[in-house]
């Protein structure tokens, strides 16, 4: 149960009324824990920060959730970050909220993978109604603030070409390979999550899919 509450409030900002009329009016939300049961979707890079918390809110709402990612329980490859968090206990997370988790290790950057996941998507579920594309991963290599502002020849040319890699081929590849199970019936959503190039502000844009979009 999430709670917002809201007081009347003039144009400098105090309240709008004296203090004998002062009052709250609080309003009650919660997911519908229905609304997306039997609804499949993938989150791509679900493995920490905006996309645990996108797959989180999808598993509120009842959806089957796979979460992908490098960092895995089962080990093999880790994520440029090297931190302890797993797609696992992302999985785990959205089952507890009344989703249903599914953990699948995924490097994005290797198109036979990704199209090894597209493959089982289609044998398992028959086709995706979300795809959230969050995948990142170069938060290490970009620096902090103290090197934003340093020359491009300066800057090491692998780590650069890198983070292009991580911030452009990985969705590319991902879409190429999993938005033709979003296509097959109307009403897909499809999920662009990116960052802006100076701090740490996520912005996301969304578009439907369908049948009638081909």
């Amino acid at each position: 149960m999430k709670t917002l509450s809201r007081r009347n409030v003039n144009e400098r900002g105090g309240l709008a009324c004296p203090a004998s009329c002062r009052h709250t009016e609080t309003m009650h939300w919660s997911p519908d824990p229905d609304a997306l049961r039997g609804r499949v979707a993938v989150v791509a890079g679900a493995t920490r920060g905006a996309g645990r918390g996108i797959a989180a809110a999808l598993g509120e709402a009842g959806a089957t959730v796979i979460c992908t990612g490098r960092s895995s329980a089962a080990g093999r490859s880790r994520s440029d970050y090297d931190r302890p968090e797993t797609i696992e206990e992302t999985a785990d997370l959205v089952t507890q909220l009344g989703g249903a988790g599914v953990a699948i290790q995924v490097d994005h950057l290797d198109s036979e993978e990704v199209r090894s996941l597209a493959q089982r998507i289609r044998t398992e579920y028959g086709g995706l109604d979300v795809l959230v594309n969050d995948i990142w991963g170069a938060e290490v290599l970009k620096g902090g603030p103290a090197e934003w502002n340093t020359p491009i020849w300066e800057h090491d040319l692998d780590k650069g070409l890198r983070i292009l890699r991580l911030a452009i081929d990985t969705h590319m590849i991902t879409s190429h390979h999993l938005l033709p199970l979003l296509i097959t019936k109307r009403g897909g959503l499809l999920i662009e999550v990116t960052a802006r190039s100076h701090g740490d502000r996520h912005h996301a844009w969304m578009a439907t899919v369908g049948d009638d979009a081909r």
